[in-house]
This record gives structure tokens, C-alpha cells and sequence, in this order.
């Protein structure tokens, strides 16, 4: 059980439900007779916060995830991310709450709601997502900020005069389904500016004038969630998958793993949160000291990209920023990216026993995941040609490295049911394959759904992970569906999940310099890379974790599609021009399959033979003869460890304006056909 986990058990156990501001055991909403305005409930006699919602996140424990909410599902709608152990909502009509200010009873398609306040996670304020959708919000007890462009931090909150009524839509506010409103509520201070613990107990009513159907999609999630409620679960499409258990990842884990041990320090970190705790645990520098009053980045809208916006970091988010932060990631990109991979691969990190962790690019987290989980000697599965800059980590770790042949549709998984049957019983089998399965660098090859499923049954057969390298998923240009992931396709077909470590960078689609990355999988390894982190570097950098977390809460789930979109598409020019000069200069002196993802085209010369390969070697010709006429590429051995011959050529085209691939296929040409027409043994 995770420490969310046990903080909300313990907090709801010690303090049942209040039942119309009466503290009781019943978690029903109250009935439309009960008119009883909410008494201050009795202070809790022991204090026991539940841990805290991030800023800006609107992120806790799931609350549910079925139901429509004015025609948006829970799901995307942020509705799920509301925390049982702060807020419960119930829903009765206007006229029933006489401490709040009515809304207009007479018409029958609006309601009212309220929100019961329990112990803040830190003074001042808490925070509460919801969908706003052309609805009217009235405001009463509360101060209420609402953020005018999306979630994108508390800076960008406008604070709502209590006497106006304000007018949302999904234009003026930046809201859309995946991209919730963020209200903040701040409560009145006590004499010495702070929320005292009795106080923080009162229940704060907030009146929402919306429709009488959002009210009872609200209050079914609420109650579902609260109450346990099993048909929930039913209705979900992540309901109930089977995970392997924490045993299962014991002997992947490498020796050197198993003896690190986690920090006696980092370990404690979030206790500092707990009200009340004064921390002596750990040599923090005082942020006074920092000369850095704000960070300001500038980004297009991914809407319309002649529009600029500025995003501003600053107080507490600045703050966290400039600090030593948790070793897995500030908790508010951690909750986005966790939101992504529910959007993109259908999975709940909450239910199937897996987690994320942010490394300083997905080579870091790919570093220390083969430290993991191989000890020197291993053998591990790789695709053949693979990624280069995995080479020098596994050579070091002095792994044996079995290569997987691949064509144009990805692993041959044929030739690896071939290997695994006639694999020697004296002979440990490897328990990782590595692979890149979407615009694979170097081939540009974007694996088949037909091979992915053959890969990942031969993964649960023999037993195997599979570490997935994705760093071109959001860069798919292709006509047809994009394939699922491996990590979406292994929840998907009803055997357990968990067979899938997965890898994603924001390298290519939000900054190289940034350098971020993430990995989600299953706990045991992600929590075995997090103690390597912690002994290495600590953490990745809060200030970029910040600064990636303010453009994306700024894009909502929506702008991050719509920019990801746009670069895919820009990459997709790029190949057509590049392509275009292939077929003008190379026409019959290259082969060359057409990549739908990446950046890379992966070609074959036609060579006169050598006394090594009867295909030729493209080695000397790339680093000599191409270099000399002005060319720089990489040839295809440079991407088999094992250093076998290639006449494969690896272009990367990425950065070419239209004239220079010209100019580079027309100097390739001339190479090509000087060198053949030479005769002879190279």
C-alpha cells in the first residue's frame, strides 16, 4: 500500500463521513427534506492530515471513473481526481441549504452544491477541479480564483469578486474536457493569519449554479467512490486487471540493485509536509538566500501559433522549483504524466501496480534501468540494428548482447521464437528485450500490431520484460491508426499486466535541453531506479521539471495534442522533402523503406562487394569518401554491437532545409557511383 493509501485509510477510519455537518457513519448525501443548515462539527481530537494536493494538479486519489458529467466522461474530465479525504460534495436542491445563497429555485434544471471542508494539507488553501462548461458559478462563503487559461498554476488565478456572477465557457476559460477549470478556495485566516485546527475542521460551502444532472453525476461518482461501491468498478475499462504480483520482479533485480539502499533522508521528505512538523531532517539551503525572484518562459499556443503567452513561476511553485524536491519528480508533473498515459495507453497507475518517475531524459532512466535489472555477464535480447547509445551501457555492464533481427515491421519475432526454443537449458535465458518500437533510430521502422502481439506473448511465455524506448510515439505521422503501445496492448487482451517498462522523453516535442524524461512500469523497478537516483544525482532538476510543468498544465491535455500534432506533421514535411531528393539523386543506387515515425531514413547502398560482405560495407565509403565531398551521416555498422558489416546508411533529417537534402543526395550520388565504378576490392 502506498502512503497515499494509507494516510486516507487511517484519516477516514479516525473520521467517518459528516453527514449534513453532523459527524457520523453515514455517507449518504442528505435527502431534499433535510433543510438543516451544516453545524461546525467538533474538532478533531488528533490531527492527521491526508497528504497533500499539489498545486495546480487538482490530483489525489481517483474518485471514479465512470459516468457522464454534462456530456463529458469522469475520466477526462478532472472529476476523477477530486480527494475523498479533503472535499465530499453532495447535491440537493437550491432551496435546501438556507446558509448558502440560493440560487434561482424556480428553475427546475439547476441545483446546488456544497463542499465539506476537512483539515487543509497546508495553511490557507485547498484545491478542488471541475469541469466548467458554459456554466453560471456563484460564489458565497469562499474567495474564488478561477484560472482564465487553463491549469497552469497559481499565478494565473483571478481572484472573483462574491457578487459577480460569473459566466465560464470553454473559450474564455481555457477549460475543456481534458483540461479541467481550477478553482482555489482560500479559507478566512485566524487572528495570526493561518487556519488553525479547529477552524480547519468547519465545513466551507461552496454553491455552484449548474445543471441538475451534473449534481447526481457528481454525487453517484462520490458516493461510488466513498462507499466502495463494487458496480464502479464494473463500469470501468481498467476495472479489476490482474497485475503479477511484487514477487514476480525478484529475480530481474540485479545484485547491485538489491544492495542499494534508500536514502535515510530523502526517505523522510514527506513528513516535512505534515502541519505542525518542524523538520531538522536535511542540510536545505534557505530559499531566501536564491537571487531568482521569478522564471518566466514564453510558448506558442498550440492553437494558434502566432499567439504567444508568458508563463510566470513563481511563490510556492518558484519556491519548489529552486529546492531539493522528492526523487521520483515534483508531484504536479508526476500527476499530468500520470494523467497522460491513462489518455494515450489506457492505464491506472492506482490499480495496477505500477508507477512513474521523472529522470533527467529518458537515457538517464534507461542507464539506470539496465543497472537494475542485468548484472555483468547477463544476457539481454536487443533489436539488431539498435539505438547506439545503449551500446556503451550494456558493453560497460558487460552484458552478453543478443541481437533480434528486424525488417521493416519491427522485431522478427520469428526468428525469436526460434532462439528461445533452441535456447541451451545450460544457459541462462536473457530477462529483458530492448526495443524502440515507433520510429525505431536508426531504422525509422515503426513495429506492426501484429508483431507487438507476437513479441509480448513471447514475453509472457518465457518470461521476459520489455523494455520500451519511445521517444518517437508522439512523433507518428503515418496514414494509417496509430499501433498501440506496448504498454497499452498488454492491458488490453486479459492476461496480467506488468510484462512492459516503458520509456518516454519530452526531449522532441518540448525541449532537448529540458531534459526530461519519464518511466512507468511496474513499481519494484521503478522504485529500483528511483534508490539509484538518489545515491547518483539525487533527483532531475526542479527547474526543469518546473518550467516542463508549466507548459504542459498551460497546453492541458488538449494543446499537448494539438502540439504534438503539429511537430509530428512538421517531421512528416521533413521526410517528404528528404524522400524527394532520394528518388531525384539515388534513384537505383539506394534502397529504402519509407519510415511513419521519427526522424530517421534508414538506406541500403548498392554496393560492389568486399571481401567481407557480398552486399558491400558502407563504413569506409560514409566516413571517408562522404566526409571528403562534404556529407556527414552514420553507417549501419555503427548500430550492430557486435560490429558485423552493413552496406545501411543511417540519415537523420530533422534539421535539413529543402536545398541542403538536395545538395547532400546530390554529393551522396556522386560517392556512390565513383566508388563502383572504381572496381576491385575495397
Amino acid at each position: 500500500m502506498d502512503a497515499d493509501a494509507r494516510s486516507e485509510t487511517t484519516y477516514q477510519d479516525r473520521y467517518p463521513p459528516a453527514r449534513n455537518g453532523r459527524w457520523g457513519t453515514s455517507d449518504e448525501p442528505p435527502t431534499d427534506t433535510e433543510d438543516t443548515a451544516p453545524a461546525s462539527p467538533p474538532p478533531p481530537k488528533r490531527y492527521r492530515p491526508s497528504p497533500p494536493i499539489p498545486a495546480g494538479a487538482g490530483a489525489g486519489a481517483n474518485l471514479g471513473r465512470s459516468g457522464t458529467i454534462g456530456g463529458y466522461s469522469a475520466r477526462s474530465s478532472g472529476l476523477e481526481n477530486l480527494h475523498p479525504a479533503y472535499y465530499r460534495l453532495y447535491w440537493k436542491p437550491s432551496t435546501a441549504l438556507p446558509s448558502l445563497q440560493p440560487v434561482d429555485s424556480s428553475d427546475p434544471s439547476l441545483s446546488s452544491f456544497y463542499v465539506e471542508h476537512v483539515p487543509p494539507p497546508r495553511k490557507g488553501k485547498n484545491f478542488l477541479a471541475f469541469v466548467c462548461d458554459r456554466e453560471q458559478i456563484h460564489i458565497t462563503r469562499a474567495k474564488l480564483y478561477v484560472n482564465v487559461i487553463g491549469i497552469a498554476g497559481e499565478e494565473q488565478l483571478r481572484l472573483v469578486n462574491p457578487a459577480e456572477s460569473l459566466k465560464q465557457t470553454a473559450t474564455s476559460c481555457g477549460a475543456t474536457p481534458d483540461n479541467p477549470l481550477l478553482v482555489t478556495i482560500e479559507m478566512p485566516p485566524d487572528g495570526q493569519g493561518v487556519r488553525n485546527r479547529e477552524h480547519a475542521a468547519l465545513p466551507l460551502p461552496l454553491a455552484l449554479r449548474t445543471s441538475r444532472a451534473m449534481g447526481k453525476a457528481i454525487v453517484g461518482l462520490v458516493k461510488k467512490k466513498n462507499t466502495g461501491d463494487a458496480e464502479m468498478a464494473s463500469e470501468s475499462s481498467a476495472a479489476k486487471r490482474e497485475i503479477l504480483p511484487a514477487s514476480y520482479y525478484e529475480p530481474f533485480i540485479s545484485e547491485a540493485s538489491k544492495a542499494r539502499k534508500p536514502s535515510p533522508i530523502r526517505g523522510l521528505y514527506p513528513l516535512e509536509s505534515i502541519p505542525g512538523m518542524i523538520s531538522l531532517l536535511a542540510g536545505k539551503p534557505a530559499p531566501q538566500t536564491f537571487p531568482v525572484t521569478s522564471i518566466s518562459v514564453n510558448v506558442r499556443s498550440p492553437f494558434d501559433p502566432t499567439k504567444e503567452t508568458q508563463l510566470t513561476i513563481k511563490d510556492e511553485a518558484l519556491a519548489e522549483s529552486l529546492q531539493y524536491t522528492a526523487t521520483k519528480g515534483i508531484s504536479s508533473l508526476l500527476n499530468w504524466v500520470d494523467g497522460l498515459q491513462k489518455i494515450y495507453h489506457n492505464r491506472y497507475s492506482g490499480d495496477e501496480g505500477w508507477s512513474i518517475s521523472v529522470g533527467t531524459g529518458s537515457q538517464d532512466l534507461l542507464y539506470k534501468a539496465f543497472n537494475a535489472l542485468l548484472n555483468p555477464g547477463d544476457p539481454i535480447f536487443i533489436e539488431a540494428p539498435v539505438y547506439g547509445g545503449v551500446i556503451p551501457i550494456l558493453q560497460a555492464l558487460k552484458c552478453e548482447l543478443v541481437e533480434v533481427p528486424t525488417d521493416a515491421e519491427g522485431v522478427k519475432t520469428a526468428d525469436l521464437r526460434s532462439m528461445l526454443e533452441s535456447w541451451p537449458e545450460s544457459r541462462p535465458r536473457p530477462r529483458v528485450i530492448y526495443t524502440v518500437p515507433y520510429g525505431c533510430n536508426p531504422t525509422g521502422t515503426t513495429a506492426s500490431l501484429e508483431r507487438r502481439k507476437e513479441l509480448l506473448s513471447l514475453a509472457r511465455q518465457y518470461h521476459f520484460l520489455i523494455l520500451e524506448d519511445d521517444p518517437y510515439y508522439y512523433l507518428y505521422y503515418g496514414e494509417q491508426e496509430r499501433p498501440p503501445s506496448y504498454f497499452k496492448l498488454e492491458a488490453e487482451d486479459g492476461h496480467p499486466v506488468g510484462q512492459v517498462l516503458r520509456f518516454d522523453s519530452l526531449s522532441k516535442i518540448l525541449s532537448a535541453g529540458l531534459r526530461i524524461g519519464f518511466v512507468s512500469g511496474p513499481s519494484r523497478i521503478v522504485d529500483a531506479i528511483a534508490v539509484h537516483t538518489s545515491s547518483a544525482n539525487l533527483q532531475t532538476s526542479s527547474t526543469a521539471q518546473a518550467i516542463a510543468f508549466a507548459m504542459l498544465s498551460h497546453f492541458g491535455y488538449e494543446g499537448f495534442a494539438k502540439h504534438t500534432e503539429y511537430v509530428s506533421q512538421y517531421y512528416r514535411q521533413k521526410r517528404d522533402v528528404f524522400e524527394a531528393a532520394m528518388k531525384k539523386h539515388l534513384a537505383g543506387l539506394v534502397e529504402w523503406s519509407t519510415p511513419v515515425s521519427g526522424m530517421f531514413i534508414w538506406f541500403k547502398l548498392k554496393l560492389r562487394p568486399t571481401t567481407t560482405s557480398p552486399e558491400g560495407d558502407s563504413a569506409a565509403l560514409i566516413r571517408e569518401r562522404a566526409v571528403a565531398k562534404g556529407v556527414l551521416a552514420l553507417p549501419g555498422t555503427a548500430f550492430f554491437p557486435n560490429g558485423q558489416t552493413s552496406a545501411y546508411v543511417r540519415a537523420a533529417f530533422s534539421l535539413l532545409e529543402p536545398e541542403d537534402a538536395d545538395e547532400a543526395m546530390k554529393r551522396l550520388a556522386l560517392v556512390i557511383k565513383e566508388y563502383n565504378a572504381e572496381g576491385g576490392q575495397m
